[in-house]
């Protein structure tokens, strides 16, 4: 979903971070391999084109403890 939104240019990868959090050292999304291996942990954010909204995709591979795709409100 995440691939296509971004092929599409309905999303765009966004810079964003939360202030006062680690930020993590990580390969830009699009240059992830789409069979792996990815990172132990990814957290990333995207803006949508059309509203400005911004989304995060938060995954934790090494574990295998799911994903997150969810809208994102910075405090």
């Amino acid at each position: 979903m995440i691939r296509a939104s971004l092929a599409n240019k309905v999303i765009v990868e966004d810079d964003y971070w939360p202030a006062g959090q680690l930020r993590i050292g990580q390969p830009s999304f699009s240059s992830l391999p789409f069979d792996g291996p990815w990172p132990d942990y990814c957290e990333y954010y995207f803006r949508c084109i059309r509203c400005g909204s911004l989304f995060r995709f938060l995954v934790e591979t090494y574990h295998g403890a799911g994903g997150k795709w969810e809208p994102w409100h910075p405090s």
